[in-house]
């Protein structure tokens, strides 16, 4: 009879970690800006969408990001789109260049995971 019980539990674990459900849209931004502070931009943009991969570059590319804030996630009522307010403190290249901000947008791919499909202001 211990055997059914330990079967039984190991079963409710594999449903339970098997169907958790995908990264919110916050956690995905977190994830990206955390990538990109730890000088990992191909694992940043693994989190982008195809359409947005080629933007990763122009809006980062050459910066080092020693901070940022993601806040104000904002998920549509139809739960297929979201946004988030970022802001980064960036080493500094020159005047102007400590902080940058904006909204990311963010959907969900064919898997029902969220990615950043654009970069808002």
């Amino acid at each position: 009879m211990k055997t059914g019980h330990a079967t039984a539990f190991l079963l409710l674990l594999l449903v339970y970690f098997g169907c958790s459900q995908p990264a919110g849209p916050g956690e995905v931004a977190r994830e990206f800006f955390g990538h990109l502070q730890h000088g990992q931009p191909e694992r940043a943009r693994e989190l982008l969408s195809r359409d947005t991969r080629d933007e990763l570059d122009h809006h980062f590319g050459g910066k080092r990001i020693i901070g940022f804030v993601i806040d104000d996630v904002r998920i549509s009522e139809d739960g297929n789109s979201a946004s988030a307010a970022w802001s980064t403190e960036i080493e500094p290249f020159g005047p102007g260049d400590n902080n940058e901000g904006g909204r990311l947008e963010l959907g969900r791919d064919e898997n029902d995971h969220w990615l950043i499909t654009g970069f808002g202001n």
